[in-house]
């Protein structure tokens, strides 16, 4: 999920970055229904410092890691 992440900003940690916490899934029907928690550091430009917040993000990952869809 991290490199997922880290390809959604051209893998650039100057910008963002990513530190997956905590995964918990569940296989069903060829794929993992997933919950990632996620701390995220954001570089604000005006003020030149860091968001940092930690939230949850939900994903189907499919049995070979290769397709990662995002759920709201």
């Amino acid at each position: 999920m991290q490199s997922y992440l880290y390809s959604q900003v051209n893998n650039d940690s100057a910008k963002v970055k990513y530190r997956v916490q905590n995964v918990v899934y569940v296989y069903d029907d060829n794929k993992y229904l997933c919950e990632f928690t996620v701390n995220m550091q954001e570089l604000t430009v005006s003020m030149k410092t860091r968001f940092d917040t930690t939230g949850i993000m939900k994903t189907i990952v499919s049995k070979d890691f290769k397709t990662i869809e995002r759920l709201d």
